[in-house]
């Protein structure tokens, strides 16, 4: 419901890293500590910020192994456990330091006593250093959490930090002693508003209405409009009704009861039409009767006189409320109501409609009952309503989930009993899901049909990792406008060696730079190997960077050393981090740069704007590898340390 109110150097000398080498280098300050294992005592955690490796609760020989301190940062693990694994200050960049300490002061799981070890740990941290978006937002995010105490130390050791918003952060949380020791800070003041953003909290906080009454008591900037009282209605907090009502003057809408009426909560609306007087209007026994809140239909009916409209018994949840509404209410239904009904598989509703009212429905009907599978409610209209369905019906017959037998007896009953035509878009969804049987049943009942040509299936197939699929095209159907060089770059997209092998043997159309890539993004070296000995044409110097990019160590030396009559550069895309993954790899960055894979020039005309601005994550993701470039290429980036 929506409440509106890189000197450049080329170099086919590979450099051979050897633990003595890696040890002297600075991107061992981060990582260091990661070779580490654990001792028997492996705690069982989950993280607060899962990483792409996440495979759901990680260990601790796992979370250890985590760069960026993320033990410390997205885990907030308790100093009993850190302090085995935390290296040297000085192993640390200043920055990330700065980061970690700062991200730690929020984490649910954080602890005063852990967070001053940290301090220790580092002496030379200080919130005002951080980036000014996380030193704006930190106060902000402690008080979110409730963490009163390392709230309080915060503002002790520095007074000028900034509280804007924390107020409201406690406030919106539940938190009860951070709110009371903001009080004592001036400069922590509140929005105007706070007491509507508190009300328009779901049930999921049980002290809202505690949290209101101390706002309301001890601080003369903590205001509301008629919306707080809306907004509880929505989310069924009486209690703050109730004290809004008795204690303060703004009221509320017509909307307070309509919202009640749209959740569920019979005892608002039957406190707010006791109570109140700004009623409510026909949307709320709509609304209520859309839901399937019977109690609240019938209270409203023989309570109030706004009634309801047409939409009333079109939307009904139930056959109950639908019966109710025919029997006691004379606004009666449209078309819509049948239409709706079988749009939501409501057979009983479908049929008490048509043997009861005589709106009837329109081709809609058929339509989404189509859409939404529901074999039953077809069948039903199709023998007793004569408005059938649009040309275009099988466009939406769902292809995924339910009963596989169901929907090829549905797409037979729809080409035999309605006599639709099947079109590019039904043989396209039926593609790529993988629905043999079904492009199967179409090719058995017209193998010449035209719609075969105005696509190219075998590249949907490949697109979709439909090989039995694409077998079974390729053996069937012998045209070769069946597919394209996407067939054999989406194999290598889907990383499936096989197809691509299949492809590449019984077809003769080949494949663009772009399968390579691919297969580097994936680290594929088999299949790295096959299409540089099968395809050598197709050698893509962009493949490199998408290994990189990925941290694939195996792929970039692979394609580093295979061509070797034109060695591939990297561009500073190599050392970026794409979704989903959160951390670089260091072991390939440390390759890339130690090799000078990366002209000097892109360096000094990009890197500012690539590993800094944010174009490709957050900026606090590079610092090591800023550091790393810094140390291979004589601090040319040093003035972004």
């Amino acid at each position: 419901m929506n409440r509106i109110d890189t000197n450049t150097t080329n170099t086919t000398t590979t450099t051979t890293t050897t633990f003595q080498t890696i040890i002297g280098v600075p991107y061992i300050r981060h990582v260091i500590f990661t070779a580490v294992q654990l001792k028997s005592n492996h705690h069982q955690l989950g993280s607060y910020y899962d990483d792409e490796a996440s495979g759901g609760a990680k260990i601790g020989k796992d979370i250890v192994k985590i760069p960026h301190l993320s033990m410390i940062s997205d885990y907030a693990m308790p100093w009993d456990f850190i302090k085995h694994y935390l290296p040297e200050k000085d192993k640390v960049l200043f920055k990330r330091r700065l980061y970690v300490i700062s991200k730690y002061c929020s984490h649910p799981n954080a602890t005063l006593s852990t967070l001053i070890h940290l301090l220790e740990w580092s002496p030379d941290y200080d919130p005002r250093l951080v980036p000014i978006k996380y030193y704006h937002q930190l106060a902000l995010k402690v008080a979110g959490a409730g963490h009163r105490d390392i709230l309080e130390l915060l503002v002790t050791k520095y007074p000028d930090i900034n509280l804007n918003g924390a107020v409201g952060a406690a406030a919106r949380n539940g938190h009860l002693s951070t709110l009371e020791l903001l009080k004592q800070y001036p400069q922590a003041t509140c929005d105007r508003h706070i007491i509507d953003s508190i009300a328009d909290t779901g049930p999921i906080l049980p002290n809202l209405d505690v949290i209101i009454k101390y706002l309301h008591f001890n601080r003369s900037d903590a205001g509301c409009t008629y919306k707080a009282m809306n907004d509880a209605a929505y989310n069924g907090h009486l209690d703050i009704i109730k004290f809004l009502h008795e204690n303060r003057s703004e009221g509320c809408s017509i909307n307070a009861i309509n919202y009640a009426a749209f959740s569920g909560h019979f005892s608002v609306v039957e406190w707010l039409h006791f109570n109140r007087s700004e009623g409510c209007t026909v949307s709320a026994m709509d609304n209520a009767a859309r839901n399937g809140h019977f109690k609240i239909v019938q209270f409203l009916h023989d309570h109030r006189t706004e009634g309801c409209s047409t939409d009333a018994m079109d939307t009904s949840a139930t056959l109950e409320i639908t019966q109710f509404l025919h029997i006691h209410r004379s606004e009666g239904c449209t078309h819509k109501a049948m239409d709706i009904s079988s749009e939501r598989g409501l057979l009983n509703i479908v049929e008490w409609l048509h043997y009861n009212r005589s709106e009837g429905c329109t081709h809609r009907a058929m339509d989404m009952a189509i859409s939404n599978g529901h074999f039953d409610i077809i069948k039903f209209l199709y023998h007793n309503r004569s408005e059938r369905c649009s040309a275009k019906a099988m466009d939406n017959v769902k292809m995924e989930g339910g009963d596989c037998r169901q929907t090829i007896e549905l797409v037979t009953f729809l080409i035999q009993n309605l006599q639709l035509e099947v079109t590019k878009q039904f043989m396209e969804n039926a593609i790529r899901s993988g629905r043999l049987d079904i492009v199967q049943l179409i090719h058995e009942r017209d193998p010449t049909s035209r719609i075969w040509s105005t696509f190219k299936p075998i590249d949907l197939a490949c697109e979709n990792n439909h090989f039995e699929l694409v077998k079974w095209l390729h053996y069937n159907r012998t045209k070769e406008q069946d597919s394209s060089i996407k067939s054999m770059d989406s194999a290598a997209m889907c990383n499936n060696l096989e197809m691509l092998e299949f492809l590449h043997f019984n077809r003769s159309d080949g494949c663009s730079t772009a399968a390579m890539d691919r297969a580097a993004s994936h680290g594929n070296i088999k299949m790295l190997e096959f299409l540089y000995n099968n395809c050598p044409e197709r050698f893509s110097i962009d493949a490199i960077n998408c290994a990189a990019a990925n941290g694939r160590l195996d792929a970039v030396k692979y394609l580093h050393t295979v061509h070797q009559s034109q060695p591939p550069q990297c561009t500073l895309g190599a050392l970026t981090i794409p979704l989903p993954r959160r951390y670089p790899n260091y072991d390939v960055i440390h390759y890339i740069l130690s090799n000078k894979l990366i002209p000097l020039q892109l360096i000094q005309t990009n890197a500012q704007a690539i590993l800094c601005n944010n174009h490709y994550g957050h900026s606090e993701q590079y610092y090591e590898t800023i550091d790393l470039i810094n140390h291979y290429y004589d601090n040319i980036l040093n003035y972004l340390v």
